[in-house]
């Protein structure tokens, strides 16, 4: 306490001593961009100089970081030995999944601490899906999936397989059951396949499906496949159509000995009415005698096998 009187000018000196110390730092993401509201704590993990009035190890202090990302810790104390982390039980950090580095250890020897840095990992909020089908590539387009929620009868994605690899859609990472359905539209009396329902649990960021959906044609029981079966009753009715031609070889005979008209018969028709054609034009010419239009009135007959 000083005294001072009435006009007098007095200067007086006041020396402090600090006694506590702050941690200066940055939050930012692996892109570099700023993380804004995160909790920082730095807690006390230990003495530095031996016989300290001070317990560090039940020292502890917060802050949040800034919208540019930085954060200053106030009130570390000297000759102590501090942590400093993100806050994991505080719901501000609860979608945080890690930091890098997990943790700064500090020593407060009566200076600040600057230029401490966190890179933060949030949690995935969902399960991306890919999968993979084993199959003949010939059968492959005749392959369709579906996604369903397991308590519900509509898919929620549904597709014609075109490439063995496939990205499904991403579900919410909260532990649900998806089921996944392969099918095929081949004829099952010709091929042989059986469906697969597959079952899904979201409780990973990332989830690949290998499948193998395997494809067979069917065969009789005697081995032949209906390919085979096929030709042979090609075969069998060309077989019986010469044999029917064969066992009634004399009907066919006796229609043709029938026949008004042969071959023979019709070219002799042809060549007789071209011959009364060539006298008819002679005689309007007036170049042929009366004896010539004689021939050309010729009965014409017709000869029978």
């Amino acid at each position: 306490m000083f005294n001072i009187d009435n006009g007098d000018n007095v200067v007086i000196k006041v020396v402090g001593k600090k006694v506590a110390f702050s941690c200066i730092g940055l939050v930012d993401s692996l892109n570099g961009e700023p993380e804004t509201d995160i909790i920082v704590e730095a807690v006390g993990i230990r003495n530095i100089v031996e016989n300290s009035t001070v317990q560090c190890t039940q020292l502890q202090e917060q802050s949040t970081s800034e919208i540019d990302g930085s954060f200053r810790i106030l009130g570390l104390l000297p000759d102590c030995q501090y942590v400093i982390r993100l806050k994991t039980d505080h719901m501000k950090n609860k979608n945080i999944s890690k930091s890098i580095p997990k943790a700064h250890s500090v020593r407060v020897q009566n200076r600040d601490i600057s230029d401490l840095r966190f890179i933060v990992i949030y949690k995935s909020l969902q399960t991306d899906l890919t999968l993979s089908i084993e199959t003949k590539e010939e059968y492959l387009n005749t392959i369709s999936i579906k996604l369903f929620r397991s308590n519900e009868p509509n898919a929620m994605f549904q597709q014609t397989l075109h490439n063995s690899f496939v990205f499904l859609p991403s579900v919410p990472l909260d532990n649900a059951t998806y089921l996944l359905k392969v099918d095929s539209n081949l004829d099952d009396r010709t091929y042989q396949y059986e469906p697969i329902i597959h079952t899904i649990l979201a409780n990973e960021s990332y989830l690949h499906l290998h499948l193998d959906f395997p494809v067979q044609r069917r065969h009789q029981h005697d081995g032949t496949s209906d390919q085979d079966i096929a030709h042979n009753s090609l075969y069998s009715l060309i077989l019986f159509l010469i044999g029917m031609a064969i066992y009634n070889y004399r009907q066919v005979l006796e229609f043709y000995h029938k026949t008004p008209i042969n071959v023979t018969n019709i070219r002799q028709i042809f060549t007789n009415n071209s011959s009364l054609s060539n006298n008819n034009d002679n005689t309007s010419d007036g170049s042929h005698s009366s004896s010539n239009n004689n021939n050309n009135k010729k009965k014409m007959k017709f000869k029978k096998n």
